[in-house]
């Protein structure tokens, strides 16, 4: 998506954020049942990194195919496939929000996660009962997780502990599909990777949007500034979304002109 004309960096920023809080809290709102999702892991541990020679023996045939269906089973239940953003999306929107640092080094380059801004954000943005950790599961590296979703009987307490029970599939969403073309609108003006990497994306996500159940989520009023300016905004409706990208763009511009008289008057 190109960003409306006068759009900061900083505004940008503030964009992909609000957007990544409303996808959030899209899954966290709707009721549906506690389940660990991961956030980001080391590059070798997608299961595209897994390359399986065709000259190996049967053994090492069956151990690489078993890692790799392993973690095409743990990548199922990752935001970044929730998204369906391709992996140069899903690390440039993490920059963006200030939540990952990628650092160049003699072995190429390295991402580090920032756990404690993003707890900072998820918080601040009022998502409760929301839990995250870092724990290496078997098989893989250290990898960063997010607890969302209602505390049912019996929920899993940890990532081990819902590898252990079985990762559950996520279902579908009413409200889900809506703000992800939103948000994917916003990512999808940074390098989207290779061609047949984008293409995986985009049949996952269609996947994820036509499969499982549907719930429904609480209808409660998210905008009183919006309701208290008489501005309806039922994202039920899908012309809205036209009028919901251009208000988004007219309030950051808004924003930037704000910030720009502010800085005038402290030099003044």
């Amino acid at each position: 998506m190109s960003m409306p004309p006068g759009i900061t960096p900083e505004a940008r920023t503030s964009m992909v954020a609000s957007s990544l809080m409303a996808f959030l809290e899209a899954i966290h709102c709707a009721q549906i049942d506690s389940r660990w999702i991961m956030l980001l892991c080391d590059k070798n541990d997608r299961p595209e990194r897994v390359e399986i020679p065709d000259d190996c023996s049967v053994n090492t045939h069956t151990e690489l195919t078993k890692r790799k269906q392993f973690l095409d089973e743990m990548h199922s239940l990752s935001l970044q496939r929730l998204i369906g953003a391709t992996n140069a999306e899903y690390l440039q929107m993490l920059k963006d929000c200030g939540f990952a640092r990628e650092r160049n080094n003699q072995h190429g380059s390295s991402v580090q996660f920032l756990l404690t801004l993003f707890q900072n954000f998820v918080r601040t943005q009022g998502l409760d009962g929301v839990e995250s950790e870092k724990v290496q599961v078997a098989g893989m590296k250290k990898t960063h997780f997010l607890r969302i979703g209602r505390k049912q009987p019996g929920y899993c307490k940890s990532v081990l502990e819902q590898v252990r029970s079985g990762i559950p599939g996520m279902p579908r969403i009413s409200a889900l599909g809506q703000v992800r073309r939103q948000l994917r609108r916003i990512i999808g003006s940074a390098d989207t990777g290779s061609e047949s990497e984008s293409s995986r994306s985009s049949e996952t996500n269609n996947s994820q949007e036509s499969k499982d159940e549907q719930i429904n989520t609480p209808t409660t009023c998210k905008y009183p500034i919006l309701q208290r300016l008489g501005i309806p905004l039922d994202l039920s409706v899908e012309k809205n979304d036209v009028y919901v990208m251009d208000l988004i763009g007219e309030c950051l511009a808004l924003q930037s002109a704000f910030d720009q008289r502010k800085k005038k008057k402290a030099t003044n």
